[in-house]
C-alpha cells in the first residue's frame, strides 16, 4: 500500500475510506442474529459527591433493556445495539441525582480481506457527566448529563507475515445538560498511525503516532492540539507470564485568548499479567497527559494491582485496587492522591441469569481538603436469544 500524509485529522477519514476501496467485493450471504439483554442494578453510596463532608446515604437503582442485532458472513461483520436505561435515586444526602432516561445507540461494521481488514463505527450516549452508577469515579463532577456521538474508521494492511500497517480516523461530539460551569462543550477530530511488528514468536513490537484537535466551546481556552508518539513492546517471558511496556511523548499547544501555551511531556506505562491455576494476578503503572471523557486533561501517576479466581464453574471472585497522584492544573506538582480497593463476586444462576455483587472503597485527597467513599452494587442481568 502506497504511503499517505494527513496534513489535517480531517483529510485521514477520507483516507481511511478512499484505501478501504479495494477489499469492497460482492455481498454474500449470511446469518442473523438477535438478541435482548435485562440488567438491573441497585446501589448503595455514603458520599455519592465524594466530598469531604458527606451528608447522607443514596440509594440508587439503574433498569436498561439492551437490543443486539448481528448479520455475519466470513468476511462481513454488521452489529447494531440500542439500549434504554433509566436511573433513579433516593435517599437522606442533600446531593441525590435526578432522575433521567439514558439512551445509547451504537453500530459497527468490519470487512476481513486477504490483506486489508476495514473497520467503520458510531454510537451515541447518553450518560451522567461522571459515572453514578454506584461505583463513583473520583475526581469529577457528578451533576448533569453528558451527551456523546462520535464516528471511527480504521484499515489495517498485512504487509507479510511479520507487519502490519493501521490508519484510523475518528470524530466526536460531547455536549452536556444541566453540567458543572467547568464542562463545556467540544468537538474532537483525530487521527493516527501504527506499525506492529512481530519480532519473534514471543516478542511484538508497536510504533505508534496520533494528533488529536479539540474545539472548546469556551470564552477562554479555544482549542487544544494533543500531539503523541509512543512505542511499545509486548512479550511472553513464559507460558504463564506476559509483560508489556510502552514509552512516548506528548505535546498539548492550547489557542486562547490568553498567552497560547505549549506543554511537552513524557508517557509511559508497564504491565504484566501471571496466569494461575484457576485465575490470574495482574499489576501496572502508568504516567503522562491524558484526556478524560470530559475533555479535561491532566497529568497522572497510577498504580494498580488486581487478582482473579474461578472458583468453579459457576463462580469466580475478583479483588482489585488502585493509587493513583494527579495534578490537573499541569504544573507537574501531582498534589491529588486517590486509593481504591474493590472486591467483587460474579455468580452464574442459571444459563442465561448473571449476578455480580461488589464493593468500593476510595479515599482522596486534594484541595478541597480529604474524603471518604464507600459504596455497595448489586448487578441481575438476563440474556434472551430472539433469533440463533
Amino acid at each position: 500500500m502506497p504511503a499517505v500524509r494527513c496534513f489535517r485529522p480531517t483529510s485521514c477519514l477520507a483516507v481511511v475510506l478512499l484505501a478501504a476501496s479495494p477489499i469492497w467485493g460482492q455481498a454474500e450471504a449470511g446469518d442473523w442474529s438477535l438478541r435482548t439483554n435485562l440488567t438491573e442494578i441497585v446501589s448503595v453510596n455514603d458520599n455519592i459527591g465524594f466530598v469531604p463532608d458527606p451528608d447522607g446515604y443514596v440509594f440508587g437503582s439503574f433498569s436498561q433493556i439492551g437490543l443486539t442485532s448481528q448479520y455475519r458472513t466470513h468476511i462481513d461483520d454488521f452489529i447494531v445495539n440500542g439500549g434504554l436505561g433509566y436511573q433513579t435515586y433516593f435517599g437522606d444526602s442533600g446531593d441525590i441525582p435526578g432522575d433521567r432516561l439514558m439512551p445509547s445507540a451504537s453500530a459497527s461494521y468490519v470487512r476481513t480481506g486477504k490483506s486489508n481488514t476495514f473497520s467503520l463505527s458510531g454510537s451515541l450516549d447518553y450518560a451522567p457527566a461522571s459515572d453514578t452508577s454506584g461505583l463513583e469515579i473520583p475526581d469529577v463532577e457528578t451533576a448533569g448529563d453528558r451527551v456523546s456521538v462520535s464516528a471511527n474508521s480504521s484499515i489495517a494492511h498485512k504487509i507479510n507475515a511479520r507487519n502490519d500497517v493501521t490508519l484510523s480516523a475518528r470524530a466526536s461530539k460531547v455536549d452536556f445538560i444541566d453540567a458543572a460551569a467547568s464542562d463545556d462543550p467540544f468537538v474532537t477530530l483525530g487521527s493516527s498511525m501504527s506499525w506492529h511488528s512481530k519480532l519473534s514468536k514471543r516478542v511484538d513490537y508497536t510504533l505508534n503516532g496520533s494528533v488529536d484537535w479539540y474545539s472548546y466551546d469556551d470564552a477562554v481556552n479555544r482549542e487544544r492540539y494533543y500531539y503523541v508518539l509512543r512505542n511499545g513492546t509486548a512479550a511472553k517471558l513464559s507460558n504463564r507470564l506476559s509483560v508489556t511496556a510502552n514509552v512516548g511523548g506528548t505535546l498539548s499547544q492550547t489557542i486562547s485568548d490568553n498567552p497560547d501555551s505549549v506543554s511537552v511531556g513524557a508517557i509511559a506505562d508497564a504491565g504484566f499479567t501471571y496466569a494461575l491455576k484457576d485465575g490470574a494476578f495482574a499489576g501496572g503503572v502508568s504516567y503522562g497527559l491524558t484526556p478524560d471523557d470530559n475533555g479535561d486533561f491532566s497529568n497522572s501517576l497510577g498504580f494498580s494491582a488486581s487478582i482473579n479466581h474461578t472458583v468453579n464453574d459457576l463462580m469466580s471472585v475478583r479483588l482489585g485496587g488502585q493509587y493513583r497522584l494527579s495534578d490537573s492544573s499541569l504544573n507537574g506538582s501531582l498534589a491529588n492522591s486517590t486509593i481504591s480497593i474493590s472486591p467483587s463476586l460474579s455468580y452464574t444462576l442459571a444459563r442465561d441469569w448473571r449476578l455480580s455483587a461488589s464493593y468500593q472503597f476510595a479515599w482522596t485527597d486534594d484541595e478541597t481538603g480529604t474524603a471518604i467513599q464507600n459504596s455497595i452494587q448489586l448487578t441481575l442481568s438476563r440474556d434472551y436469544v430472539l433469533m440463533p
